[in-house]
């Protein structure tokens, strides 16, 4: 949270912990965060292996070390950027499969396909009928409502 708040990504004079939605958003940003700092630290240490590889002294042996070691630290940075890429080494595909186990297999079961997407569209439904007001808008106007109505006040005790 330091780092995300030293950045500024999160702010946090606007935080409001009493609001799931805020708590959801900050997770979200929390783990960009997390992914950046993953990709940058991969990104090192594969500029490291390159220029261990250019050394011509290199043996075939440490040559061969360097590689797998530069391919491993690509395919972490390739699962920072796109995630959503299982990589059958990765732990990813252990829990995905423990997911294909527990829940179904989207691809695989017409059931699960269709229970997941009735229960999407219905997401989707619910998100088009939300309010046309951000939970910040919203907020503003109570604000407001609140200092209006203390203004009121203050002019009639005034009057009296």
């Amino acid at each position: 949270m330091v780092r995300a708040a030293a950045r500024g990504v999160v702010d946090f004079r606007r935080a409001r912990p009493l609001e799931p939605n805020w708590w959801r958003r900050l997770n979200l940003l929390l783990d960009e965060v997390e992914a950046e700092d993953t990709l940058r630290l991969a990104g090192e240490a594969f500029r490291f292996h390159m220029l261990t590889a250019a050394n011509s002294a290199l043996t075939e042996a440490a040559f061969k070390s360097s590689r797998e070691s530069a391919q491993k630290l690509f395919k972490t940075m390739d699962g920072a950027l796109r995630p959503w890429v299982v990589d059958r080494d990765n732990k990813g595909s252990a829990e995905a499969e423990l997911y294909r186990q527990l829940i179904g297999d989207y691809r695989a079961d017409p059931a699960f396909k269709a229970a997941v997407d009735a229960e999407a569209q219905s997401m989707l439904d619910a998100c088009a009928a939300a309010p046309e007001k951000t939970e910040d808008q919203l907020y503003q106007e109570r604000l407001e409502r609140r200092l209006r109505e203390q203004e009121r006040r203050r002019a009639s005790r005034r009057r009296k």
